[in-house]
């Protein structure tokens, strides 16, 4: 093998195959983030342009720049966690470490501007159409955060308590993973 990697474990390719998991969850978003911010600017409908307030698209466009920073993080953590590379473990705390901090930056955008927006605009649309997608947007919002930070905070705990439990006397990777 090549210098700097070992043969990973079932454990390491495990957290290595969900790493890629979440990177491909991640790519998803950030194409659901971008179409939906492009359909929405350039849509006919005009109450569903004033859907489009400044702070919408602000925080939208931050949250997809946070979300494409995470995403080639954890590919990077995940591929590393498969080939058998000795930072792969390091990498995936490294990602959690950035994620959750991201993820509470687009909470905060999104709770302290967007959805405010979002209720005045309701209150004053007469068309159900467009009442459904501030509903719609509303709800994926929360709902996209609950589940972002459970599969960050799931795969955190899991690598330090993995890290933690072995003892504090030796490298981070090491004993990760088994000799040939």
């Amino acid at each position: 093998m090549a210098s700097g990697t070992r043969k990973p474990t079932a454990v390491a390719i495990t957290f290595g195959v969900l790493n890629l998991i979440g990177a491909t969850l991640g790519l998803c978003a950030i194409c659901a983030g971008t179409v939906g911010l492009l359909v929405m600017a350039n849509t006919p409908d005009p109450a569903l342009q004033e859907v489009m307030t400044p702070n919408v698209k602000f925080a939208t466009g931050v949250g997809i720049a946070l979300d494409g920073i995470s995403t080639i993080l954890i590919l990077i953590s995940g591929i590393a966690l498969v080939m058998g590379a000795r930072w792969g473990k390091a990498a995936s705390i490294g990602w959690a470490s950035f994620r959750l901090p991201s993820l509470a930056l687009e909470a905060f955008l999104h709770f302290a501007y967007v959805l405010p927006d979002l209720r005045q605009l309701l209150a004053k649309v007469n068309n159900a159409e467009a009442e459904f997608q501030i509903r719609l947007q509303m709800i994926s919002t929360v709902v996209g955060f609950v589940i972002a930070a459970g599969y960050a905070l799931l795969l955190l705990t899991v690598c330090l308590t993995a890290n933690l439990t072995k003892g504090n006397s030796r490298p981070l990777d090491e004993g990760d993973y088994d000799d040939e």
